[in-house]
């Protein structure tokens, strides 16, 4: 007889459910680590060197000023009261938009006042808010070398800083826009300038989520996924994604195109794993009637899957030679993501007992009961009775 058998439908396999967590934990992560939108448009210049340097009072190399190179214009300590230093060849395109000035000074100086200060200048003429240089606060020696509070020198101003006036690309274009030193300059050694100016130039960028990872839906070969949408920076006109967030993206890798009518565009890929295993169910078990070994065959299991291409190994096959007794046949269902679910069914070999027919039985039967009446009737006569 064979033995019964516990597992004619098999859950999904260890393996299957391993990686449906991994996965899991994958798509948390890549959520997580995905980068914030850049504002692609945003842009910066750097001068460190202008071309006019216009010093007020007298001043030792002024023009010294108008480079950062370790050799400083020297203020003589009484009349050397500001230093403007301007034309320095900025080229910011056409339609930008202007959103910060930063100004790194390096310079020595006595900061007993308290008063020393750097504007900027629209055509040469300071305008807006002055900013205020913080130095040592004591009388301190003025060397070129020794730059307050490092060899960085003073930054003051920042990317979204406008020095509270406006400002337009020709005037930071022009060649009268720079800094102007304000008084309290007289006891100085300055080494340069470094002015870098932040600004929108206005075209177009585009920028993509991060790539997506998704599971299928339930008995679905894909699913419905939803991502977010492309930042723009500029004109980029209509900005169109293909497919779009909320589409059906079937199982495997799908590429997602963000395209603009003004021609930058950009991409991404949106995974879906199928981790669901086939649903595998056995035939019955089957009893071949031999006394040596037989080929037997079996009918093949039902399998069902989300997605298609399921291929069903079983082992031994069905057509094989079987030895007597039982033997467990295992069937594994496999679907193309490698998920897999195994059944098994019970092929028993074996001599039959044989079967009498009924009138054998009773003749036999009825024979046995004469004889044995016959037996006690004999028993029961006397002696010497024949």
């Amino acid at each position: 007889m064979a033995p019964p058998k516990l597992n004619k439908e098999s859950p999904p396999s260890m393996r299957s459910v391993a990686v449906r967590l991994l996965a899991a934990v994958v798509a948390v992560f890549v959520a997580a680590a995905a980068p914030a939108p850049v504002h692609a448009a945003i842009q910066t210049q750097t001068r460190t060197s202008a071309g006019t340097t216009t010093p007020g009072g007298t001043w030792t190399n002024s023009t010294n000023a108008a480079t950062i190179d370790g050799a400083c214009a020297q203020g003589d300590g009484v009349s050397a009261t500001s230093m403007t230093i301007t034309n320095w060849a900025f080229s910011i395109p056409a339609g930008s938009t202007i959103l910060g000035i930063t100004v790194r000074s390096v310079s020595a100086f006595n900061d007993v006042s308290t008063q020393d200060q750097i504007r900027l200048t629209k055509s040469g003429s300071a305008v807006g808010t002055a900013m205020i240089l913080n130095g040592p606060g004591t009388d301190s020696s003025i060397s070129c070398g020794d730059p307050i509070p490092d060899a960085n020198g003073l930054t003051v101003g920042g990317a979204d800083e406008l020095w509270g006036t406006t400002w337009t690309v020709a005037e930071i274009n022009d060649v009268g826009f720079g800094v102007f030193y304000d008084n309290d300059f007289s006891n100085t050694a300055l080494d340069g300038v470094e002015i870098t100016v932040t600004y929108d130039d206005g075209e177009c960028e585009v920028t993509c989520s991060a790539n997506v990872i998704s599971t299928t839906d339930p008995n679905q070969c894909g699913a419905v996924v939803t991502f977010e949408a492309p930042t723009t920076a500029g004109d980029c006109g209509t900005v169109t994604v293909t497919p779009p967030s909320g589409s059906f993206f079937p199982a495997g890798d799908t590429t997602v195109m963000v395209t603009t009518t003004a021609g930058p565009s950009c991409s991404f890929v949106v995974t879906v794993n199928d981790l669901q295993a086939p649903v595998n169910t056995c035939a019955a078990d089957v009893n071949v009637n031999s006394a040596v070994p037989a080929v037997a065959t079996y009918a093949a299991p039902t399998v069902s899957d989300n997605c298609p291409g399921v291929v069903t190994l079983c082992a031994p096959a069905s057509g094989s030679t079987f030895p007597v007794g039982s033997t467990t046949v295992t069937c594994t269902a496999t679907d193309a993501a490698t998920n897999a679910t195994p059944c098994t069914l019970a092929v028993t070999v074996g001599a039959a007992v044989p079967v009498s027919p009924l009138w054998v039985t009773v003749a036999a039967s009825v024979l046995l009961t004469l004889l044995a009446a016959a037996w006690l009737r004999r028993r029961a006569r006397a002696p010497g009775e024949v």
